[in-house]
C-alpha cells in the first residue's frame, strides 16, 4: 500500500464523523424546511414555514434583538480585546509580558456555564453585586431588576463578561489581535520612534492597518456568534420579560425541543444559516485588510 492511500485511509474516520455529525444534520435541516415534521410524522408544506417566520411575533421582536445585541457586542469586540492585546504588546520586558497575557487568557479555562450564572446572581436584584454597590455608595436611583425589566434585560446580556476581554469568546478575539501584533516586525515601531510618533499615532498609523486581516476574522466570529446565541439568555431569563430578550436562536430552540414543531424550527436554522453565510461573505468581500493571516 503506498504512503497516499495509508493517509487517505487515516482521514476514512474523520469523514465518516464530518459526515454524520455535520453534513448529514445541515442536510436534514434543509429538507425538513419544508415539511411539517414534529420528529415523527412528516407531512410536505412547501414555504409555510418560511411564511410563518413572517407572522411569528416572537420572531419578528427577536430579529430587532440580535441586531441589538450583536452590534453592542462588535463595539465590545472591537475595543476591550484590541485594548488589552495593545497594552501588553507594549510591556517591553518578556517575562513580564507573557505572564499578562496567560493572566489573562486563564479565565478561559472556566466553564461557560459557571460564568453565566456568576453574571445572573451579579444581576440579582435582592442581592446581587451590582445593586449591592450602588446602594452602597449611595446611588439607589440606579438599582434596578436587571434581568427582569424590560428596558434593561437586553442589555444586561449584551453587557456580560465586563471587562469583555477573556470572557464569553472574547478571550479568542484576545488571543487573535495579539498574535496579529507579535506578527507586527519592531523596526516599524523603531522607525516610527526614531521619527517622533508616539503611542497613540504608533497604534494609529501603524497596529491599526496592520491588524486588519484579525479584525475581518473577528467581525466574521462575532457574527457567527452572536446569531447563534442564545444560551445565557435560556439560563438567565428564558427570552423574558415578555419577549425583551428573545433571540431567533431560543425561538428556534423552542419551537424543535418545547413544541414539537421541528419543521418550523429547521427552518428558523436555515434561515439563520444563510444570514451567516451572506454576511460573512459581505465582510470577506468588502472589509479589505492589509495583511492577511
Amino acid at each position: 500500500m503506498t504512503e497516499r492511500k495509508v493517509v487517505f485511509l487515516f482521514l476514512i474516520p474523520s469523514l465518516v464523523f464530518l459526515i454524520v455529525f455535520y453534513y448529514y444534520p445541515v442536510y436534514s435541516a434543509v429538507k425538513y424546511s419544508f415539511f411539517k415534521w414534529d420528529g415523527v410524522n412528516e407531512r410536505f408544506v412547501g414555504l409555510y414555514n418560511f411564511s410563518r417566520m413572517v407572522r411569528d411575533e416572537w420572531f419578528i421582536r427577536s430579529l430587532g434583538n440580535i441586531v441589538i445585541l450583536t452590534l453592542i457586542r462588535l463595539m465590545l469586540s472591537l475595543t476591550a480585546p484590541l485594548l488589552g492585546a495593545v497594552l501588553i504588546s507594549r510591556v517591553q520586558n518578556p517575562r513580564v509580558r507573557y505572564f499578562y497575557r496567560v493572566a489573562f487568557v486563564i479565565p478561559m479555562v472556566v466553564a461557560f456555564i459557571v460564568l453565566v450564572l456568576m453574571w445572573q446572581f451579579m444581576y440579582e436584584y435582592r442581592i446581587g453585586l451590582i445593586n449591592q454597590f450602588f446602594k452602597a455608595v449611595g446611588l439607589d436611583r440606579l438599582i434596578h431588576n436587571w434581568l427582569g425589566e424590560d428596558g434593561t434585560a437586553l442589555y444586561a446580556i449584551a453587557f456580560l463578561g465586563f471587562p469583555w476581554i477573556t470572557s464569553f469568546n472574547f478571550g479568542l478575539y484576545f488571543l487573535i489581535y495579539s498574535a496579529g501584533l507579535d506578527n507586527i516586525p519592531a523596526t516599524m515601531h523603531d522607525a516610527a520612534m526614531i521619527d517622533g510618533a508616539n503611542s497613540l499615532e504608533r497604534f494609529l498609523h501603524i497596529d491599526l492597518p496592520m491588524l486588519r486581516g484579525q479584525i475581518k476574522i473577528v467581525v466574521i466570529l462575532l457574527i457567527i456568534n452572536s446569531i447563534q446565541y442564545f444560551v445565557p439568555v435560556l439560563i438567565m431569563t428564558k427570552g423574558g420579560p415578555g419577549t425583551a430578550t428573545m433571540l431567533p436562536g431560543l425561538v428556534m430552540f423552542y419551537n424543535g425541543f418545547k413544541f414539537g414543531n421541528m419543521g418550523y424550527a429547521s427552518a428558523i436554522g436555515f434561515t439563520l444559516f444563510s444570514a451567516i453565510l451572506v454576511l460573512s461573505w459581505i465582510n470577506i468581500k468588502y472589509l479589505k485588510s492589509g495583511v492577511q493571516i
